[in-house]
């Protein structure tokens, strides 16, 4: 799950669910939200559920695919990004970020006791070669 904001952040998630319970339901009525996508460009809708002060977000699948939209947002992200991924296919884009935060990390302990605790690299998604 990518969840794009009008300030070209990309945050990306595992689910729907895990993208929705990071989201503020002010920031949803405020439409601080530019899409919410799959990797395969499928398009989510956000809405809030609950009563008013007690609103939840929550992500639907619309059944729609926008995955020439999703290139553009993320490629308009690339020129605002530190990390300066240039990639506009979704999975590759997620990698590249995580590997830039993965390198970039605050504490950092001893190189031996770094790589048991964390391992060697970030999870990343499989890609589609082309």
């Amino acid at each position: 799950m990518l969840v794009i904001d009008r300030d070209g952040e990309v945050d990306y998630y595992a689910t729907a669910a895990e993208a929705a319970r990071d989201m503020e339901a002010i920031d949803v009525r405020g439409e601080e939200y530019l899409g919410v996508y799959g990797l395969d460009g499928e398009v989510y809708s956000v809405g809030l559920t609950g009563e008013r002060h007690h609103e939840v977000p929550v992500l639907t699948a619309t059944g729609q695919r926008d995955l020439v939209r999703l290139r553009e947002l993320l490629q308009a992200a690339h020129a605002r990004s530190p990390s300066r991924v240039t990639t506009a296919d979704p999975a590759s884009f997620v990698n590249a970020r995580a590997m830039w935060e993965w390198d970039r990390r605050r504490l950092r302990w001893p190189r031996w006791l770094d790589r048991r605790l964390h391992g060697t690299a970030p999870a990343l998604l499989p890609t589609q070669q082309r």
